[in-house]
């Protein structure tokens, strides 16, 4: 989530974008003859940078003419017209304002989520009973394709292993998606990582798996990403893994 700083910091950015529009020539659009110095180019180029980047944070609610129009006032600070605003006022306004965008954007992710979760549910509920699934106390499930007889890690001791892994994530239909897998290039180099820094179903996992062992792992979004969303892996989703541990390095060794 993004700090209030930086949302203001882009909302004030992205106007250089529209003054140039509506002061330079109303609502005309700004051409390439219209850019004469160094100066017109960067004022250009600043401005639609941060007016893409403000958009793509959310910021496309604002009011572009209001916005123009009192970023020329403020810009100009001309001593003649008083801010509609004390600078202390404008603060709190926009804080309240990505407050409230925040908030929305909350909603409409655990909406999204809704979906994936309930697919993921309905999927454990009946992938439990599948020969060879077993189901921890936190839900967690998962299957032993291949029992090593390595040592295991352990949490909370600064562990880590070399580890191959490929990750699949069920969609709000019921799909299995591949997202990647370390076992479709026979060149890939395994990955070294504490144990303590995966999310919390992995975690789960690896501590029962032996150096040698290899897992297939069925994670519920409340040991995985929760409410997370991005767009390889949306909020909400069942993560599925399979886990190849080759070796354990324990955190006492140097």
């Amino acid at each position: 989530m993004k700090d209030r700083v930086t949302k203001t910091h882009i909302i004030f950015g992205a106007v250089a974008l529209m003054l140039l529009g509506s002061c330079s020539k109303s609502n005309e659009k700004i051409s390439k003859a219209d850019l004469k110095t160094l100066k017109d180019s960067a004022s250009y180029a600043y401005g639609y940078l941060n007016g893409k980047q403000a958009k793509k944070e959310g910021n496309n609610e604002l009011n572009a003419d209001i916005f123009a129009s009192a970023f020329k006032e403020g810009y100009i600070e001309d001593s003649a017209s008083k801010p509609m605003f004390t600078d202390e006022q404008c603060m709190e306004i926009l804080e309240t304002f990505a407050r409230k965008q925040q908030e929305s954007q909350y909603d409409n992710i655990k909406n999204k989520a809704k979906a994936n979760i309930d697919a993921a549910e309905k999927f454990l509920k009946e992938n439990k009973g599948k020969q060879g699934v077993k189901t921890t106390a936190s839900g967690l499930q998962y299957k032993v394709v291949k029992q090593g007889k390595g040592i295991k890690p352990k949490a909370g001791n600064d562990d880590r292993i070399r580890f191959k892994y490929e990750l699949s994530i069920l969609n709000n239909e019921g799909k299995i998606i591949k997202i990647q897998s370390d076992f479709d290039n026979p060149n890939s180099q395994p990955h070294l990582q504490g144990i303590d820094n995966f999310i919390q179903g992995f975690t789960e996992a690896v501590q029962m798996m032996n150096a040698g062992s290899r897992y297939t792992v069925w994670i519920h979004p409340k040991l995985g990403y929760g409410l997370q969303d991005s767009p390889d892996i949306p909020a909400g989703s069942l993560l599925i893994f399979d886990i190849e541990v080759d070796e354990v390095l324990p955190g006492n060794e140097e």
